[in-house]
């Protein structure tokens, strides 16, 4: 029934409607703020304030950034991680090779790569994992290394194993107490590559583990550092067995911001 006269005055908040200080959604009813009433945004948007205390908007950032504090009083942004480690790829560990080539090196963006060795098998025992790199995108590997590796196993008569190569064709990350191929003989470790962009003899150590060839007798711990002496970059690197992989366990190449 419509009023005669002037409309009634709307009713005043009272205490009721104001629980610690904000007004209830019952007195507020239709005027409530509700994600239909938002103004349409950029897909990806955040909603922030600023400086001032107005409503801003944080523009969308790519792939793989991360939000970014901008100190207090102005509103945060994304931006690209300024550190840490980037998965770039894993490969089973198969066939005769494990191959990261030219598609999986961004010198550019990366300052160094680490590559994880998971449980990989060799096809055959008294065996041992080796490394080349290349210059041309894996186009071709370089042939000339110098390494140094010691190691120790759970053999009490042979605490310590080392040795040196100034020339050899290949890094060795093993030595004597070769790796063998039972079930549970496996293969472990981080394989790193420093500052593999710059034009400078590239230099690379890992730290590693294994099973022997002795039906698992001894169990080995590796450490070694070793160098291409050429000062060219590296773009492309190539992980072998003297025996094909048994087809089981992963290399994963991660890329280090520094």
């Amino acid at each position: 029934m419509p009023y005669i006269g002037s409309t009634p005055a709307a009713a005043a908040l009272t205490a009721n409607d104001i629980a610690d200080g904000a007004v209830t959604t019952a007195k507020i009813n239709d005027d409530a703020v509700t994600l239909a009433k938002l103004a349409s945004g950029t897909d990806g948007n955040l909603i922030t304030y600023d400086a001032s205390g107005n409503p801003a908007a944080v523009a969308t950032g790519n792939s793989g950034q991360a939000l970014k504090s901008a100190g207090a009083g102005s509103p945060p942004a994304f931006g690209d991680v300024s550190s840490g480690l980037t998965k770039i790829s894993s490969q089973d560990a198969t066939g005769a090779a494990v191959e990261f080539t030219s598609s999986h090196f961004a010198n550019s963006t990366y300052s160094g790569y680490q590559f994880h060795f998971h449980n990989i098998a060799t096809s055959g025992d008294g065996d041992r994992l080796y490394v080349n790199t290349s210059t041309n995108g894996g186009s071709s590997y370089e042939s000339t290394y110098a390494w140094v590796v010691s190691e120790w196993n759970t053999n009490t008569g042979v605490n310590l194993t080392k040795d040196s190569n100034e020339g050899s064709t290949h890094l060795q990350l093993g030595l004597d107490s070769n790796v063998g191929s039972a079930t549970n003989e496996t293969f472990s470790g981080i394989f790193n590559l420093f500052n593999p962009g710059a034009t400078q003899y590239t230099q690379m150590t890992w730290h590693c583990c294994y099973d022997d060839d002795q039906a698992g007798t001894y169990f080995t711990n590796v450490v070694g550092c070793g160098k291409r002496p050429s000062a060219a970059d590296v773009d492309g690197i190539k992980f072998f067995f003297g025996n094909d992989y048994a087809g089981s366990g992963k290399i994963t190449m991660y890329g280090l911001q520094a």
